[in-house]
């Protein structure tokens, strides 16, 4: 399949911080992006080390997907890329001590003949959007997270909780922390959805509601960009980061349009069957089908009462049996008739 998406719209903005550790692609700078390819960092570790972290990792990312292109974006794919990305931090950290202690979030797009690949490590997230709905986002790595999922706090708490920084996931260099990405791949993919990776920053200002209301308002995807960007202004105090992306048309390719046909030529078929063996009276219409069904389920019925009988009168015939058995050896072991028996023999014998 071809995914078309309409032009991306995107924020990168420092926000009320001093400097701006979060990274996106394409940006503005991005000279022949790679189609079908969008990723949001969010780098961690304060003064320059959290600016390093994100554009290292973006830039790991895209070109380990640039230089080794695939049929198959998955899991295995995407650890060997983070794998890249992980030896490009070592090698970064050797040369420079002090940039020990860096990390970056990461959340990635990646639009491919077999659907989307979404990918993402921290609390950087993904949504996928439509018809007013929510129909997927990823699951943050983050401490608050974790309490939330074992019931120690509410979802309400975790976004006033004092740790909610807190990481149990980002990328940092294996001689750090190894990490680990999560990939989710779909081909439940309408036109008109909406996915959209962001940084935490836009999180702060911008609910899941606020986000259904903006995306599924009646204007431009520019102006609810602007929305998302008057929300985050106000309200939050982080860097915020997003890339808004919108579904325009989704082509089958020749194969998969042949695959499509015979998958469903049986059932084109089976459905013209159908309708020829309606016959129609003057009151309704019957389907032979369903009246053979039904002449099967009144036989297989009869069939059971029959064999219920069978079984019912083996089992009085064999106590009827098992009893007269019984009476037999009782009147062969009578001392009575025993008795009867030898008297008769004696007379016999005195007569002669």
């Amino acid at each position: 399949m071809e995914i078309k998406l309409y032009p991306h719209q995107f924020l990168h903005n420092k926000g009320k911080r001093e400097n701006n550790e979060d990274a996106i692609y394409p940006n503005e700078k991005t000279e022949n992006p790679l189609k079908g390819l969008y990723l949001v960092c969010d780098g961690v570790g304060g003064s320059e080390k959290g600016e390093v972290a994100s554009e290292l990792a973006l830039n790991s990312f895209v070109n380990y997907i640039s230089s080794n292109p695939t049929e198959k974006y998955d899991q295995t794919y995407f650890s060997k890329a983070l794998d890249h990305a992980e030896n490009e931090f070592d090698h970064y950290i050797e040369n420079n001590p002090n940039a020990k202690g860096m990390a970056t979030t990461l959340t990635l797009a990646c639009f491919n003949k077999l659907g989307a690949s979404l990918v993402h490590t921290g609390d950087s997230r993904i949504y996928h959007l439509r018809s007013n709905a929510i129909i997927f986002q990823t699951k943050d790595h983050s401490y608050v997270n974790h309490l939330v999922d074992i019931g120690e706090i509410t979802e309400e708490q975790a976004l006033v909780h004092p740790e909610r920084n807190i990481l149990l996931h980002a990328i940092s260099g294996k001689s750090n922390r190894p990490t680990k990405v999560d990939v989710y791949e779909t081909q439940n993919i309408d036109p008109g959805d909406y996915f959209f990776l962001c940084s935490d920053g836009i999180l702060e200002a911008v609910s899941d509601e606020n986000l259904i209301e903006i995306l599924f308002e009646n204007i431009s995807n520019q102006d609810k960009i602007d929305r998302i960007k008057s929300l985050c202004e106000e309200n939050a105090n982080d860097n915020f980061s997003c890339i808004l992306l919108q579904v325009a048309s989704i082509q089958l390719e020749e194969q998969d349009e042949t695959l499509q046909q015979e998958l469903t030529k049986p059932l084109e078929e089976e459905e013209k069957a159908e309708k020829e063996e309606i016959v129609e009276t003057p009151n309704r219409a019957i389907n032979p089908s369903h009246s053979n069904k039904e002449k099967r389920a009144f036989n297989n019925k009869y069939l059971l009462i029959i064999i219920a009988i069978v079984i019912a009168l083996s089992a009085a015939f064999w106590v009827m049996l098992n009893n007269q058995g019984v009476f037999n050896e009782k009147k062969k072991r009578n001392p009575q008739t025993e008795k009867v028996k030898e008297n008769t023999a004696k007379k016999k014998e005195n007569g002669k």
